[in-house]
């Protein structure tokens, strides 16, 4: 009974530290550069965003993801504390347009269309010379949908 439960704690440690090892924090890079993220990927989150925090970690921001890529899609900064930049990604992974914004803004930002974006610390895109038509890759298999039998 003994080496029963100790193969089995063998079996789960050795389980855990492959899934952690081939799938580590949800991360975007764009070309060497890596940035974590935390997924804005329901009506609510979309809502709060960043809003009421003090403080972003270095080389974290927030990804958020559309639905409906044909909507206008617009961010503001009411009740966000700390200055964000943010990029706006199309269907093709392609950044599309990079702002900076205030904290506190009550000034929108919109673009037509965008299926990601993604919120940082302000000046992140451009110390790590992101910009418009910078591609992205995310790594997190939540992204993954899957359309005419195909997953993107």
């Amino acid at each position: 009974m003994i080496t029963r439960n100790i193969l089995i704690c063998g079996i789960l440690i050795v389980g855990i530290s492959a899934y952690l090892l081939f799938y580590p924090n949800p991360s975007i890079r764009i070309g060497p550069h890596r940035l974590t993220y935390e997924l804005a990927d329901t009506p609510q989150k979309r809502e709060t965003g960043l809003m009421f925090r003090d403080t972003l970690a270095r080389d974290h921001g927030m990804l958020f993801v559309f639905p409906d890529t044909q909507e206008p899609c617009c961010f503001w900064m009411k009740n966000t504390y700390i200055p964000l930049d943010i990029a706006f990604i199309d269907n093709e992974f392609r950044v599309t347009d990079i702002i900076s914004r205030q904290p506190r803004s009550e000034q929108s930002s919109c673009v037509p269309a965008a299926r990601y974006v993604l919120e940082t610390n302000q000046g992140w895109f451009q110390r790590n010379a992101v910009k418009k038509g910078s591609r992205i890759a995310i790594f997190k298999t939540i992204l993954l949908e899957k359309k005419d039998n195909l997953w993107y």
